[in-house]
């Protein structure tokens, strides 16, 4: 029976990823439509127009006075105060931006899928600018993240001027008292920043850069069910990741966004990981991301007919799906038992936040000063763990001493180094643009 890894050609998918894109404008993810269904339904100005209306009943309503609990006549409403009026506001505001934000334009995976870095930061950057003035500055907001992951310089956020509509909450972000937490609390932290949608998309890619394993894992997830394609090159640079559940949750949240660009890096992870786990996460991926494709700008007519739902179910089963593809069926097929978990992979997230303590209090003893000669020394000998130690100690320092050797070592033969060079430059990046 063909299994995925059969069925999947990188140059031969993308192509046709390319011609559905020439075909159709936009879709929104599977969890986008069914999260925000009343998005697909109406138009922008009449979503609007809901919220205004739902916001003026609100305040209509008001808060209630306290009274006692034996009182039997109606309790009455007290006028809302010039605090809960503003907040109400912010509240509209950030709904109607809300509106279809996640959705996948054909100009955003054009952006994504740019075969050169510069071409993609030139069409985010472009990209953003016509948010802008279309009035949707929360998208102009996210597009600009994507520049920055890019390399774009300042910061992620930053307010145009005196009338900027954004609110405070927007262009707070992202919150650098968050590097300043203890370990669980940023941990999370970044497990909530997922309900928060579009809106502190920022923070969640200063967490993403966290030195803690289990606090990166935790947002590379986030980042997945936020589900927005402005974050595939923080995700693809994840599955280089040196702690394995980090790893493996990168490559599910690929597959939750359904990057087509990052299926010849998949494909390779689920051949090649050491990790049994990582490689079955690659392939439960790659299985969401051919299916999204197959129908991509199609998904309203295949996600009302059950008979094309069915269909397609059992063609990812047959290709290796796992039956980790949820079916939105009363009486979905039986594709018989699902494959086990590996055995002894660590779970035990308790455990995990205890061993990054450890970690954290260890480094916490070691010099940060002389670091470029500190880098020297363990480059002549070769030494990976101390230069990892030494990519940690350079990214807590705030300060580019080590610049140099950190651009020197994202050419490293070892994976694992390569990542915690490209992680401490752009915390470094990160540290030193916000508020720029």
């Amino acid at each position: 029976m063909a299994r995925i890894l059969d069925l999947v050609d990188p140059p031969r998918f993308l192509a046709h990823v390319h011609e559905r894109l020439t075909r159709f404008s936009a879709d929104a993810t599977w969890g986008d439509r069914a999260r925000h269904p009343t998005h697909y339904a109406q138009s922008r100005e009449a979503f609007a127009q809901t919220v205004e209306a739902q916001s003026q009943r609100r305040l209509a309503d008001g808060p209630r006075a306290r009274l006692p609990w034996r009182a039997k006549e109606p309790t009455p409403h007290t006028a809302p105060t010039v605090e809960a009026i503003a907040a109400e506001r912010e509240i509209v505001a950030l709904e109607v931006q809300n509106y279809r934000a996640a959705e996948h334009t054909s100009a955003q995976w054009h952006a994504t899928l740019a075969p050169a870095a510069d071409a993609a930061l030139a069409q985010w950057t472009a990209l953003a600018e016509t948010q802008w003035n279309a009035d949707c500055w929360l998208q102009a907001t996210v597009s600009r993240c994507a520049s920055w992951l890019l390399g774009a310089p300042g910061p992620m956020v930053s307010a145009r001027d005196a009338s900027d509509p954004r609110p405070a909450s927007i262009l707070a972000q992202p919150e650098l008292a968050i590097r300043a937490m203890p370990l669980r609390p940023r941990h999370w932290h970044a497990w909530e920043l997922a309900k928060s949608g579009l809106s502190r998309l920022p923070t969640l890619i200063v967490l993403a850069l966290d030195e803690s394993a289990i606090v990166r894992a935790r947002a590379y997830r986030s980042l997945g069910q936020v589900g927005h394609c402005a974050v595939v090159p923080l995700l693809r640079d994840a599955l280089e990741d040196p702690q394995v559940f980090a790893r493996a949750q990168a490559a599910r949240s690929l597959g939750w966004i359904a990057d087509p660009g990052a299926v010849a890096a998949l494909v390779n992870l689920a051949r090649r990981d050491p990790e049994p786990e990582v490689q079955r996460s690659a392939r439960v991926a790659l299985a969401r991301i051919v299916a999204y494709w197959e129908h991509y700008g199609e998904w309203d007519a295949v996600l009302t007919s059950p008979a094309r739902i069915r269909a397609l179910a059992q063609r990812l089963r047959a290709a290796g799906a796992f039956g980790d593809v949820a079916l939105p069926l009363r009486d979905p097929p039986s594709f018989g038992r699902p494959t086990e978990r590996i055995e002894g992979f660590r779970y035990a997230y308790d455990l995990w936040l205890d061993d990054d303590v450890e970690v954290t209090r260890s480094l916490s003893r070691e010099a940060r000063e002389q670091l470029p000669e500190r880098f020297a020394q363990a480059s002549q000998r070769k030494d990976p763990r101390t230069l990892a130690t030494l990519c940690l100690l350079a990214s807590r320092s705030g300060t580019r001493d080590a610049h140099e050797a950190l651009e020197a070592l994202r050419a490293h033969p070892l994976p694992a180094l390569r990542w915690s060079a490209r992680r401490a430059l752009a915390v470094l990046r990160a540290t030193q643009s916000v508020g720029g």
